[in-house]
């Protein structure tokens, strides 16, 4: 065989084993959470989890209790319990930090962290069911009766300033986009409809699926505020572009899921679901999921501000006779992955050049032995 047509068919083979080899170095994964904390409070399920916003602080209500914890020492900070048991027991934290608004049934009350007392208690004259501050923190917006009304409460004067049935059916979550100029609603119909909070009035409206699977479960915002992601009770996930209204992404995750939340990192980075008694955080870079834990199946997300700690419900901690125990578990990113991930980058590409100067190696090699082989026959 003609010794260039060797050294061709090496040269290829290698090169190609260096390609392979990158690609799979590329598809390993080095993002990783783990558990840092369990708090054992609640027995029911929590409904609800919310951080405060420099995360010191992370609030839990189960309907009837709630329990806020200091993250510092792993200890109750404080705990709010009312007699009246909701089915949500939904929480919204003030921007500032000041104040938590919480659903206590037939009306939702506003806790003071200076004072130490409730400031607050305005009464829709319906069953409250989701809570959303605005980032301005001059509103609060609230879903009640039948699930399918929206009330926008102005806190200053106690009043409400807009009252409307949007979807005609339940509505499922409500969340306001970052910088608080979008409302965004979601209901049982399959139906997204995004409000401009100077008028309060809905000018964007999305369709995913058709119901019985078109049920929306939960929506969360991209912190730029320019895509929206939802969960459906078909499993499937989606992430719209809010100019466009188009679907940018879809996933089926889960298999008929009772019920589902999801919750973006604040970076953007991760973007988290649960259903089928999992929690998954998926990176949203590679849309691959890089963590997997077991969890209660209608549990809530909740990132804290900085994004390297997310709050879910775990596994449920059977204590007969004395009840069942519902923890609030705290995974965290450790500070090192994301520069390993960078630092990956860096090696992956010290790799492939290894990879190729060892082919130039071999091939110089096995050229000269073919030449000096040559030489032997003449």
């Amino acid at each position: 065989m003609n010794s260039k047509l060797i050294v061709f068919i090496i040269t290829i083979f290698i090169f190609n084993s260096s390609l392979g080899f990158s690609e799979l170095i590329e598809g390993q994964n080095f993002s990783k959470f783990e558990e840092v904390l369990s708090f054992k409070g609640h027995n029911r399920p929590p409904g609800a989890l919310v951080w405060s916003p420099d995360g010191k602080l992370l609030a839990s209500s189960s309907g009837d209790d709630i329990f806020i914890w200091n993250l510092t020492n792993g200890r109750v900070f404080k705990r709010i319990h009312y007699y009246y048991i909701s089915s949500m027991g939904d929480l919204a934290w003030s921007n500032d930090g000041k104040r938590l608004a919480y659903d206590a049934g037939r009306h939702f009350e506003i806790f003071d962290f200076e004072s130490e007392k409730v400031v607050g208690m305005f009464n829709p004259s319906y069953y409250v069911t989701s809570l959303a501050w605005s980032p301005c923190n001059n509103f609060i917006v609230v879903t009640s009766g039948d699930m399918s009304h929206v009330t926008i409460w102005n806190i200053s004067s106690g009043t409400s300033i807009c009252r409307s049935n949007p979807h005609g059916y339940f509505i499922r979550d409500i969340s306001f986009n970052p910088n608080g100029s979008y409302l965004a609603t979601c209901a049982t119909n399959g139906t997204i409809k995004i409000w401009n909070t100077d008028s309060w009035e809905v000018f964007q409206t999305f369709l995913g699926e058709a119901q019985p699977i078109g049920d929306v479960f939960s929506i969360s915002w991209h912190p730029n505020g320019s895509y929206l992601a939802s969960c459906y009770r078909s499993g499937n996930i989606s992430i719209w572009d809010i100019t466009s209204g188009e679907i940018v992404w879809n996933k089926q995750v889960y298999i008929n899921p009772l019920y589902g939340h999801l919750g973006w990192s604040p970076d953007g980075i991760y973007l988290a679901s649960t259903g089928n008694l999992k929690l998954n955080i998926w990176d949203m870079s590679t849309k691959v999921s890089v963590a997997e834990f077991d969890s209660y199946n209608e549990c809530p997300i909740a990132w804290s501000p900085n994004g390297m700690m997310i709050a879910t419900t775990g596994k449920v901690l059977y204590k007969y006779p004395s009840g069942d125990i519902y923890p609030v578990v705290v995974y965290r990113e450790p500070n090192e992955t994301r520069e390993k991930n960078d630092d990956f980058l860096n090696n992956n590409d010290l790799y492939r050049i290894a990879i190729i100067l060892l082919a130039l190696i071999v091939i110089f090699i096995i050229f000269r032995k073919i030449k000096a082989k040559n030489r032997q026959v003449k």
